[in-house]
């Protein structure tokens, strides 16, 4: 039920939010997008891991991320992400991921953006009686949102992001336990962005 109530805030604050007057205001500020820019946004992820004798099953948690970079033109912006993702139930597992990211924006009069980059993700699984498993694997982030404009250099931005990585070992302290481990990750949620 939890898992619910995130995503219809979220919808709630797309249908109040953004007005014609405001939309229009950022519109202009899109165009001029300069310096630094940072952001952050939550929401609800669906997450697996994958190695050769895991089970193939999703799991629903809470997700989050935290951006920023450089703008070097109107329309494309450099920054680092940083991602992370938490189920707890009688397995607490967890994911963080580090990605650099470049962020495209397809014209400069609308807020439609998408990104990809490299990612470094981590995994970790504990149960009650204290095991736990981990691993460290490497792949891709891909992603797209939309600006809606709130103010002069400020947007309301629902996104929808996929880490798909692989190449780790699963490990329990110091023993591995099988290789070709990896994580994918499916982020739906709603962030601000500063420009």
């Amino acid at each position: 039920m939890r898992h619910f109530v995130t995503p219809s805030l979220m919808m709630l604050c797309l249908l109040l939010a953004p007005s014609d007057a405001a939309t229009q205001d950022f519109g202009a500020s899109r165009a001029d997008r300069s310096g630094a820019w940072f952001g952050l946004g939550v929401g609800m992820g669906s997450s697996s891991l994958s190695c050769d004798i895991c089970a193939r099953d999703r799991r629903g948690g809470t997700a989050a991320h935290l951006r920023g970079g450089f703008t070097l033109s109107p329309t494309v912006l450099l920054g680092m992400e940083v991602s992370a993702w938490a189920q707890f139930d009688e397995v607490d597992q967890y994911i963080g991921a580090v990605t650099p990211a470049v962020y495209f924006y397809p014209s400069q009069t609308s807020g439609l953006v998408v990104k990809a980059g490299p990612s470094v993700s981590f995994f970790s699984a504990q149960d009650q009686e204290g095991t736990e498993v981990s691993t460290t694997s490497f792949g891709l982030q891909v992603g797209a949102g939309y600006e809606i404009g709130l103010g002069t250099g400020y947007a309301l931005t629902p996104f929808l992001d996929l880490l798909a990585t692989s190449f780790g070992t699963l490990s329990t302290g110091d023993r591995a336990i099988t290789g070709g481990a990896g994580v994918t990750l499916i982020h739906l949620g709603l962030g601000i962005t500063f420009h």
